[in-house]
């Protein structure tokens, strides 16, 4: 196999940054000393940021060429401090990122987060998204209510994403067709219903695949010394699909669900 199979372009996924003890039960919170730490260590080690849609065409083998360290950010949910403290991080390094707002909870809160372990926090306005998108930034959907769309049927599916695609247009006509499957959760039939709402490219995770609508990526939330290394280097989704590791994980995900119990 070559190492052109195996070798990806490395995606990141973000949510909040809060200050160092802002929300520390947080299990998607970085702090915002970690976060500028990462920003400038990228900058310094030469890597530039890509569009997704550069990525996607990338693995069908289409487009231009990538710089030498690719590398592409990613937001999920469309926070308030997204748009507060994590923006002025990386005009400050030159860097972009795609933001995949929550649709029906811009301006808001994020309400789907009551009841769990992450806290409730306000959201970016529509204006405030619009003027991202104004200025270079990549402004795409997380659906409209952070559902996990594998466990929906097929006709609420597609209306799920088809009228996410439609509301983002209408709000800021310069937003992108790009699309986050909350909970990083994804299928065949999302991902068909994903290419006939109209998205270009979908992002998810756990390891599920690497193609135009379904686009790994790592979370350096808690990322720190080889962890962080190999998120960034391109090999995360290699060493992640390696059999011993998927069975380790296998194994310790039936192992969360017996607890849960």
């Amino acid at each position: 196999m070559s190492a052109r199979m195996l070798w990806h372009v490395p995606i990141l996924m973000y949510h909040r940054v809060t200050p160092a003890n802002g929300s520390a039960n947080a299990r998607y919170a970085i702090p915002l000393g970690r976060f500028e730490w990462q920003i400038s260590w990228l900058k310094e080690h030469g890597y530039q940021t890509v569009s997704l849609t550069e990525v996607a065409d990338w693995t069908e083998g289409r487009g231009g060429h990538l710089p030498a360290r690719p590398i592409a950010i990613t937001f999920d949910d469309g926070f308030l401090d997204t748009y507060q403290v994590a923006i002025p991080i990386l005009d400050r390094h030159q860097f972009t990122a795609t933001i995949f707002l929550t649709l029906d909870y811009v301006g808001g809160c994020s309400e789907w987060d009551a009841g769990t372990r992450e806290p409730v926090a306000p959201l970016m306005s529509w204006e405030q998204a619009e003027e991202l998108a104004l200025s270079g930034f990549a402004i795409g959907a997380h659906t409209r209510r952070h559902v996990d769309l594998t466990l929906m049927d097929l006709a609420n599916v597609r209306e799920e994403l088809a009228y996410s695609r439609r509301l983002l247009r209408s709000r800021i006509p310069r937003s992108d067709p790009l699309l986050a499957y909350p909970f990083n959760r994804t299928n065949g039939k999302v991902m068909a219903a994903a290419a006939a709402a109209g998205f270009v490219a979908a992002c998810a995770g756990g390891f599920l695949g690497y193609s135009r609508y379904c686009l790994d990526r790592s979370d350096p939330t808690h990322a720190e010394g080889l962890l962080w290394l190999l998120q960034v280097s391109g090999w995360m989704y290699a060493a992640g699909t390696f059999p011993p590791l998927r069975l380790l994980r296998y194994i310790r995900r039936k192992a969360r669900n017996q607890i849960g119990k």
